[in-house]
């Protein structure tokens, strides 16, 4: 500390990183001392424990954004910084470690990560709902979600999950979504049931987790919402030729169809990860997915990008 107090000017430092893991507890307490105009920290450390952490945060007087990364920390480790918070985004062992967390209403935007698959978080989810209304951005990376009905925030912007299935989408009250980001880890998960939910999605993100999910259901699921105007496509197959299959005597290519049925979006991106990778698949695919034939064919598009990986 003594060396970026003598090297940096440090009353203009207001973002700053701690991934040492050989800092520890009694060394933290000095970060407050060198820098203490910080507004954005990151702490991975795993020699950290709540009461050092809470000694930190709370010395930062003009802390906004926290970002744990490794911490083996729970949520008490927060009770005196929070109400002086905007962005969180922690990642956990699991969701106990969230217990004695004072979920606040000064924050707008809230990145969860759960590492322990199954985690129950729908107790989490039902605080968020009753003491976080203010809410602009939410993002739960967490195997096993499996609802959240229980979400009613009125000021919600942008809901990025990470789903296996989804149980009572009908009690959904997120209308002022407009951004939605969903990680699927299932091929027959029901697209349609969740975006009829959502009235005012502008952008779509989907991903399929180790997988293909492009179907033909997810292509009607996407032609209902109306109001779309962007969306992004990252998923992984085995072949190319998954993308191929046969309508009324006809084959047909998936990708294709998806531009031709979204003739109201203006901006597309399509990764598709490839595990046996060809130059043959690529060619059948080639002549319907290359960006300057599909602007060609399809000219409203603004921005089109389709990209293979091996």
């Amino acid at each position: 500390m003594s060396i970026c107090k003598q090297n940096l000017n440090i009353d203009v430092v207001r973002g700053l990183k701690l991934a040492d893991f050989s800092v520890t507890n009694s060394n933290y307490t000095f970060v407050a001392d060198t820098f203490p105009n910080l507004r954005r920290i990151t702490i991975a450390s795993l020699k950290l424990n709540n009461n050092s952490i809470s000694h930190l945060l709370t010395s930062l007087t003009q802390l906004k954004t926290v970002n744990i990364e490794i911490a083996p920390i729970t949520g008490i480790a927060f009770e005196h910084v929070a109400n002086r918070l905007r962005t969180l985004q922690w990642q956990v062992r699991n969701a106990t470690d969230m217990n004695g967390f004072p979920y606040s209403q000064s924050i707008t935007s809230f990145s969860l990560t759960v590492l322990t698959e199954n985690s129950d978080l729908d107790f989490a989810l039902q605080q968020v709902t009753e003491k976080m209304p203010n809410l602009r951005e939410l993002f739960i990376n967490a195997k096993g979600v499996e609802t959240f009905g229980s979400l009613k925030l009125n000021n919600l912007r942008s809901l990025s999950l990470q789903v296996n299935r989804l149980y009572d989408t009908t009690t959904i009250n997120l209308q002022t979504v407009m951004k939605l980001k969903l990680t699927i880890q299932r091929h027959d998960f029901a697209f349609g049931k969740v975006f009829i939910q959502f009235q005012k999605l502008k952008i779509i993100e989907i991903k399929g987790a180790n997988m293909n999910v492009l179907s033909a259901a997810l292509i009607i699921a996407l032609q209902s919402v109306e109001t779309l105007e962007s969306f992004v496509l990252k998923e992984e197959t085995e072949s190319l030729f998954d993308y191929m299959y046969n309508m009324n005597g006809e084959t047909t290519n998936l990708l294709y169809e998806l531009f031709e049925a979204l003739d109201f979006v203006e901006y597309f991106e399509v990764h598709v990860n490839c595990k046996d990778y060809s130059n043959d698949q690529l060619a059948v695919l080639y002549a319907a997915t290359k960006p300057l034939l599909v602007k060609q064919r399809f000219p409203y598009f603004r921005y089109v990008s389709v990209k293979y990986y091996e």
